[in-house]
C-alpha cells in the first residue's frame, strides 16, 4: 500500500468536506471570510489578487476534491488486484484529469474573472486580477525622478 498517497487523501478528506460543507455560503458570499486589508498580513501578494483568488474559491474546493479523490482511489488500486484495481485506477486517472481541468479554471478565473458561470453571481461583474493591477499601477502617482 502506497502511504504516501494514503496519509495525505486522509488528511485532505475531512477538510475538502468541511469545504465543501460551506461551498453553498461561498458561492452565495455569505461565507465568514474577512474582506478588510488589515486582516491580511499573511497574504504576500497584492489585494487585487486576494480578491480574484477569493473569487476562485469555489473551483479550487472541487479541484481538492478531485486531487483528493485521485490520491484515495490511487492508494485503492495499488491494494486491490484485478477488475477493482483497474477501476479504481481508471477513475484516479480521471479524477486527476478533472482536477488539472479545475486548476486551469481557476487561473483563468483568478486573473481574468472567465468563465462567468464559475464565477460567484455576486462578482461576476468584478475585473480579474490582471485588470485589477492595471487600474491600481494607472492610479498611483508617478515617481519623481532624481536629475542629480
Amino acid at each position: 500500500m502506497n502511504l504516501r498517497l494514503l496519509v495525505p487523501a486522509l488528511i485532505l478528506t475531512p477538510i475538502c468536506l468541511g469545504a465543501l460543507w460551506q461551498l453553498p455560503k461561498i458561492w452565495r458570499m455569505k461565507a465568514d471570510i474577512q474582506r478588510p486589508a488589515a486582516t491580511t498580513k499573511w497574504w504576500p501578494f497584492s489585494e487585487a489578487l486576494r480578491e480574484s483568488f477569493l473569487r476562485g474559491l469555489p473551483v479550487g474546493i472541487f479541484g481538492c476534491t478531485a486531487l483528493t479523490a485521485s490520491m484515495a482511489l490511487t492508494a485503492v488500486s495499488e491494494a486491490t488486484h484485478g477488475s477493482t484495481s483497474r477501476v479504481a485506477a481508471a477513475v484516479a486517472w480521471n479524477a486527476f484529469l478533472v482536477f488539472v481541468a479545475l486548476m486551469l479554471v481557476d487561473l483563468s478565473v483568478t486573473l481574468f474573472n472567465r468563465p462567468k458561470f464559475v464565477v460567484p453571481p455576486a462578482t461576476r461583474d468584478e475585473p480579474g486580477a490582471i485588470a485589477l493591477s492595471w487600474r491600481s499601477r494607472k492610479h498611483r502617482s508617478p515617481r519623481r525622478s532624481r536629475s542629480d
